[in-house]
This record gives C-alpha cells, sequence and structure tokens, in this order.
C-alpha cells in the first residue's frame, strides 16, 4: 500500500522536476538581466538587499522601489516583509554563490540571485503538492490524487505563475494554503496543539504575504460543519480548545511582529496602510466581469476552474466536511476581489488573484471525478471536457508567453482573434493590438470600472 501511496506522488513530482530543469536550462542560458525582479516582485524582495547588502533599512540608498509616504511623510516600502521570508532561503544561496563567482556580482540582483529564487519558486511548488496529496488521498486514491495536482498545475496559470512569473505571491500562497489545508484536517483529527500552532503560523504568514488573505481562515472555521447541529458542535469545539487558541495567537503574530517593529523603528507609526489612493466600492463588485470578461475572466482564461466549481455539488457523505469551508471562502474571496478598483488585477494570465485557491478546487475536481469514474455512463463526456479545458489552460500559458494573449487588454475580437492559434506570425500581432481594449485605470480609481 505505501509503494503506491509514494510512487503516484513521486511521478507527479518527476514529471514537474523534469520540465522545471528544462526551464531552468533555459533560463540560464537565455536571461542575464535579473529577470525575476521587475513591478511588484522587486518591491516584495526590497527588504532582502536592504538588510543584508545596503544594511540600510531606511531605504535612503540609491533604488527604484515603489516608496510611499506613511502617516507621518517618511518614504517606506510600499508592500509588507512576508514574500521576503519566503525569498529569504533562497537569497542567502544566491548571495553565497555571487560571492563565490568571479563573473557575479553580490549586489541582490545578478544572475545568481535570480535563479535561486526562480528554483526557489518551483520547490515552494513541490512543498505545496506534497501537501495537497497528502490531503487528497484522506478522500481519493493515490492515482486520482496525483492526476488532479498536474491538471491544475498544468491546465491553469499557475504554470505561468511558477515556471516564468514564479516570484509573484501566488505559487508561494499555493504552498502555504495547501499546508493549511493539511494540517486543518490533521487537527480535527487529533486535536494536538502542534498543529493548531502550525495553522497560526501560516495563517499569519498568509496575511504577511497578501492582507487579502485575512479569509482563510475561513476554512478552518467551517470545516465539518454541514448543519446546525455539526455548527452548534464546532462551536463547543472551538470554546473547549481556548486555551491552545490564545498560544495559537501569540504563534500568529511571530511574522507580523518583525514588521510592526520596521514599521515603528523606521517609520515611527505602528501600522502603515499602503493603498490610501486605491480601495474597493463593495457595493459595486464586478463579479460576473471577474468570472467571464474577455479582459481578465477567470472561467474564460481557466474554464477547469469552472468544472472544479461544479464538482462543488459532489462533496457530499465523505467529503462533506468540506463543502461550506471552500464554498463560503470561495464565495468571500471572489466578492472581495471582485470589489477592487481594478478587478482585473493590473497586468497577468487570467485571473491571477484566484491561483492561490486552486488547492481548495482541487477537492471539488477531484470528486467530480470520482463520481464519473464511478458511473461509467458520465464518465464519457465528462474525461474529455476536463482534459480540453486542462488543455485550452495548457495552451494560453503558452500563448501568454508569447504575447498572443495580451496583460491586460484583451477584448472579445481580439480573444475570438487569437482562439486556437499556438503560434502567431507578425502581422497577426499587428491585427490583434487594434482589436484590443485597455483598461481607464484613471477612471477605474473613481469608480468607473
Amino acid at each position: 500500500m505505501w509503494i503506491k501511496k509514494y510512487l503516484a506522488l513521486a511521478l507527479t513530482l518527476v514529471v514537474v522536476s523534469i520540465s522545471a530543469l528544462q526551464r531552468g536550462e533555459e533560463w540560464r542560458h537565455t536571461r542575464t538581466e535579473p529577470f525575476q525582479f521587475v513591478h511588484d516582485t522587486d518591491q516584495y524582495y526590497s527588504y532582502l538587499p536592504a538588510a543584508f547588502i545596503h544594511k540600510d533599512l531606511t531605504f535612503s540608498f540609491p533604488n527604484n522601489y515603489w516608496l510611499v509616504e506613511n502617516q507621518k511623510g517618511i518614504s517606506m516600502p510600499r508592500s509588507t516583509m512576508g514574500m521576503s521570508y519566503m525569498y529569504a532561503p533562497f537569497f542567502f544561496i544566491g548571495h553565497a554563490i555571487a560571492n563565490l563567482s568571479d563573473t557575479h556580482d553580490a549586489n541582490g540582483y545578478s544572475l545568481p540571485y535570480s535563479l535561486s529564487i526562480w528554483y526557489g519558486s518551483v520547490i515552494y511548488f513541490i512543498i505545496g503538492a506534497v501537501f495537497l496529496y497528502f490531503a487528497l488521498i484522506r478522500y481519493v486514491n493515490h492515482w486520482l490524487a496525483a492526476f488532479v495536482i498536474l491538471l491544475i498545475f498544468y491546465g491553469t496559470n499557475l504554470l505561468h505563475y511558477t515556471f516564468v512569473e514564479g516570484a509573484m505571491t501566488h505559487v508561494y500562497l499555493f504552498a502555504v494554503f495547501s499546508a493549511f489545508i493539511y494540517f486543518t484536517i490533521k487537527w480535527h483529527d487529533n486535536y494536538k496543539s502542534k498543529h493548531l500552532y502550525v495553522l497560526a503560523l501560516l495563517y499569519g504568514l498568509s496575511i504577511m504575504i497578501r492582507q487579502s488573505e485575512i479569509f482563510l481562515i475561513l476554512f478552518f472555521l467551517f470545516f465539518g460543519v454541514y448543519d446546525l447541529n455539526s455548527a452548534k458542535g464546532k462551536l463547543q469545539l472551538l470554546l473547549k480548545h481556548k486555551k491552545e487558541f490564545f498560544f495559537a495567537f501569540l504563534v500568529f503574530l511571530l511574522p507580523i511582529i518583525p514588521q510592526i517593529i520596521f514599521w515603528r523603528v523606521y517609520g515611527g507609526v505602528w501600522l502603515m496602510y499602503y493603498y490610501a489612493e486605491e480601495g474597493f466600492f463593495f457595493l459595486d463588485p464586478k463579479i460576473y466581469d471577474f468570472l467571464f470578461s474577455y479582459r481578465k475572466g477567470w472561467f474564460v482564461y481557466t474554464p477547469i476552474m469552472l468544472v472544479a466549481m461544479i464538482g462543488v455539488l459532489c462533496l457530499k457523505n465523505k467529503w462533506k466536511s468540506l463543502q461550506a469551508p471552500i464554498v463560503i471562502l470561495i464565495v468571500v474571496s471572489i466578492y472581495f476581489l471582485s470589489s477592487w478598483w481594478t478587478w482585473w488585477f493590473g497586468g497577468g494570465l487570467g485571473m491571477r488573484a484566484m491561483i492561490q485557491y486552486y488547492c481548495f478546487l482541487a477537492f471539488p475536481l477531484a470528486a467530480l471525478l470520482e463520481w464519473s469514474f464511478n458511473r461509467k455512463w458520465t464518465l464519457s463526456f465528462i474525461l474529455p471536457i476536463v482534459l480540453a479545458f486542462g488543455y485550452f489552460g495548457y495552451l494560453n500559458n503558452h500563448k501568454y508567453r508569447h504575447s498572443s494573449i495580451h496583460w491586460d487588454s484583451m477584448s472579445k475580437e481580439a480573444f475570438w482573434f487569437t482562439f486556437g492559434k499556438k503560434h502567431f506570425k507578425a502581422e497577426d500581432h499587428e491585427k490583434m493590438e487594434k482589436l484590443l481594449d485597455p483598461p481607464d485605470y484613471e477612471a477605474a480609481l473613481t469608480g468607473n470600472r
């Protein structure tokens, strides 16, 4: 039994690792600039070169970071340090290599740093895949668990945000969320304090990476709730362990305290809000656009996630502990994210803001596939749809990388012009440019979204 258990996981990781090694060799031979550190990622990373290379956390050294003034008019980094925590092991590896190298500067931005962070992104995906696999096999057989993980990786924009723009937050949160799922299940198995403390640490870390991940706690709170009696039982369970929750709260603060100290020491404030000019429009969420628009619609560019959402209906019987927490978390997150002023979240492939939630949707996708496998008459049309949607998502990764999907300006006409085209000629790009519909960011700030 244990051979099957680990063989399916091993084969999954071998497939991903071979792909990663091929892409890594490509990066090594074609990239010389700090290709991982552009736009948002450079802001997440800024704490590391500031602290360990310039030794200046006032950020007064020459830099191009997006520093913003806090309440006291002091310039501070626009992002929190959560991603710097995640980058740190690979930053130090890159720093050691650069110091030993005769050809690369130990400046935080030469090729050893870029490649180390890139490989780190792949390793974080592997960590997430391992936790997700061991959570999935609580409900389905090993081969189906492995198949679902490969579907989610190769059939969605998670592939792009691991192998191309891997230094963005998404694959890191995928790893954190997958571990959160695993330890939520483990704690509800035996109520061991160590599992609760790990959950608290993961939750604090996720908030330090992206503050919008505050809703992650909903999965834990609603796990095992499926009717009124189970809701009462869950409340009693939480109250019974209130002492452990007090200590868990202290663990939750561990990733947050360094940030608060930094704000206080270098900025003179206890808290800082980075998006004073940007905000949410909670009375006008763009849910339909978020899900179905040609600009960035989640189900348009990652249709396998629509199948996963339909699979929520299959979360019954042995899955019932998962149905409410997954539905509540996903629905609340969609509402929250679609209320952001740029509901399309700037440049990127598809609805990248949802990538970290794919680990949760692995369960309804697995449940739907298991349901169809047990009813042969459904397998003949459900499996082809799943594979076709997965291939479409894979093809979108290729198209985006070769600029036949625009990062923020896709229109209905541009979408159908590029549909099914794996290779673009120069004249195709010229035609597509005329079909694009660039968003008006200034209007969006005022609510015209």
